[in-house]
């Protein structure tokens, strides 16, 4: 029923637009047409006025008979006169005045007119323009006429009309009238039709569907039209079948759901133990090579200290060895065998030099000596590293400045970033709150993260290149995303997933042990936080985040923090 009343209330303001439009249309057109006809008639009326007041102003009784020829007789004239006025070029005076307006034609203003208007010739003006208007306010149209009396021009006939007879309201009110018949019968067509041809259809099809919604789907819609009403019809009556034959197969469909379900919860839980057996051997994995380290750590370090101690005392050796078998110089020649002077200025004689296989063989050994030092202290760094692998520190967590850690890193990577700054670091790091950005953390481990990783970017970079380490908060300022992006070569795609696996490493022997990103993954994961390499179109970028408050464990000063799940392992000090 709302459909119905909102059409009934568009066709109804329909209506009375059409019906205003009208009105005000016809107002206008039947004032134009009025003003047509008031300028047409003033103008005939001015001619033959001007013709009788020049035979009015040859007799001895011209005022009596200008007033004869300018009688008004009532408002009812058409067209009504308001006032006319006849001025006199000769006497230079305004002979007579016939009604009135509150603002009269001025003498300057009918002597004018005569100068410019030529004989039989009608100036035709708006009141409004030099701001006359009727007795009641009504608009006025002036005629001004020439008086002839043969070829000479004696004086001026000026007349002021309505421009809107009382006539224009009787013809615009009958003009509504018809129009507002019009629109009534208009209306009721309108009414009539939508009502019968659209509203009840929709009033049919509505009740059907509010018979479906109850449950009841044997409801039909019995149009017969072939427009889109019976269309709209049609499908209705088809989607009810479509709802039966859905209904039939609505069983079916929900064992074949239940079927679905449990084929999808036992692939979940065939993964789930998939992963669980993975993650045991790795575990395994790494407890196995916890056992491994610790061994390795307590056989090697005493050794590997030995060795390095005894080459100092070897190089001293070899030195010692190299002067004791250098041949002393020749005695001095005795006093008698030349003269004085000769001897006091002859230089002493030179001491002979080794043999060459003596000379070879002190420089083997001092070779030899410092190859020893190199490997020793080559495999003190590979214990230390399995160390610092194996068990991360236990210091407690204090609030740092980010910015300080990154740059204590860098300086502590000096030497690796070449002279001259061959490999230039960029920090942007941004202040928080007006101060630096800082976390909690274990300064010493989160330096040794940024140390691994400004390493490889320097190892990785041929010539000259860039470190960029940009910082920022992310929504909820909570946690700090670092990124720390080079312009080496890259990683391969196919290495992403084993960068941070222990000993994986693509350098050439000698410059790398792989585990510096071990150690990073097992620091990042400590803080609560995770770390993630990137494939980039230029260098290597690698991805942190970390709590600015993370949630570590209370420490047992019995055990050691491993890297490896499901394994302790304790290490004796290294060298």
């Amino acid at each position: 029923m709302r459909l119905k009343s909102e059409m009934h209330a568009i066709i109804g303001m329909c209506a009375a637009a059409a019906f205003v439009v009208t009105g005000v249309i016809a107002w206008f057109e039947v004032r134009r047409v009025h003003r047509v006809e008031v300028r047409a008639q003033g103008e005939t009326m001015g001619l033959f006025l001007a013709r009788a007041c020049a035979l009015a102003m040859r007799g001895p009784n011209q005022r009596d008979d200008l007033e004869a020829v300018l009688t008004i007789r009532g408002g009812d004239q058409e067209p009504p006169v308001v006032s006319a006025a006849v001025y006199d070029a000769r006497q230079e005076q305004v002979l007579l005045r016939v009604g009135s307006t509150p603002r009269e034609v001025g003498l300057a203003e009918l002597r004018t007119a005569l100068e410019v208007l030529e004989p039989g010739r009608v100036l035709v003006a708006d009141g409004a323009d030099a701001g006359r208007e009727g007795p009641r306010g009504e608009e006025l149209v002036e005629f001004t006429v020439p008086i002839v009396d043969g070829p000479e021009r004696v004086g001026v006939l000026h007349l002021a009309l309505r421009a809107a007879p009382a006539s224009v309201w009787a013809t615009t009110f009958t003009i509504m009238l018809g129009a507002a018949v019009m629109v009534g019968a208009l209306w009721l067509m309108l009414y009539k039709m939508i009502n019968g041809r659209i509203l009840r259809p929709i009033l049919s099809l509505t009740q059907a569907i509010m018979r479906v919604r109850a449950g009841d789907v044997t409801a039909r819609v019995e149009i017969q039209r072939r427009d889109e009403l019976g269309t709209l019809a049609e499908s209705f009556n088809e989607l009810i079948g479509i709802l039966i034959e859905r209904d039939s197969l609505q069983q079916r469909l929900e064992e074949a759901n239940r079927l679905a379900e449990a084929h999808r919860r036992l692939n979940d839980a065939h993964r789930q133990l998939k992963e669980a057996q993975e993650q045991l051997i790795l575990n395994e994995k790494h407890a196995s090579l916890g056992r491994l380290v610790h061994g390795l750590n307590h056989e090697l370090n005493n050794p590997l200290s030995a060795a390095k101690n005894m080459v100092p005392p070897l190089e001293a050796a070899i030195a010692c060895l190299r002067e004791r078998l250098r041949p002393s110089p020749p005695p001095p020649a005795p006093a008698g065998e030349v003269d004085g002077e000769a001897a006091a200025g002859a230089p002493a004689p030179p001491a002979p030099p080794l043999p060459p296989e003596v000379v070879e063989s002190l420089d083997d050994a001092a070779e030899a000596a410092q190859v020893i030092a190199r490997s020793v202290l080559r495999a003190i760094n590979i214990v230390r590293d399995l160390g610092q692998f194996s068990k991360l520190g236990t210091a407690d967590l204090e609030e740092v400045a980010l910015a300080a850690i990154v740059n204590e890193a860098v300086t502590a990577c000096a030497q690796e970033l070449g002279p001259g700054q061959r490999v230039i670091v960029q920090v942007d790091v941004p202040e928080v709150d007006g101060g630096p950005l800082k976390l909690k953390a274990f300064p010493s481990l989160l330096t040794q993260v940024f140390v691994n990783l400004l390493t490889n970017s320097a190892q990785a970079i041929e010539g000259p290149g860039k470190v960029r380490v940009a910082a920022r908060l992310l929504p909820g300022k909570d946690r700090v995303r670092i990124e720390v992006e080079d312009t080496g070569p890259g990683i391969p795609k196919e290495h992403l997933s084993k960068v941070f696996e222990p000993f994986f490493t693509t350098k050439e022997p000698g410059r790398g042990t792989g585990l510096g990103l071990a150690i990073c993954l097992g620091v990042v994961e400590k803080h609560g936080g995770a770390i993630e390499a990137l494939k980039r179109r230029r260098g290597a970028c690698f991805v942190i985040e970390l709590p600015r408050e993370p949630q570590v464990k209370p420490h047992d000063p019995r055990q050691s923090a491993s890297l490896f799940s499901g394994s302790t392992i304790t290490l004796a000090p290294t060298v």
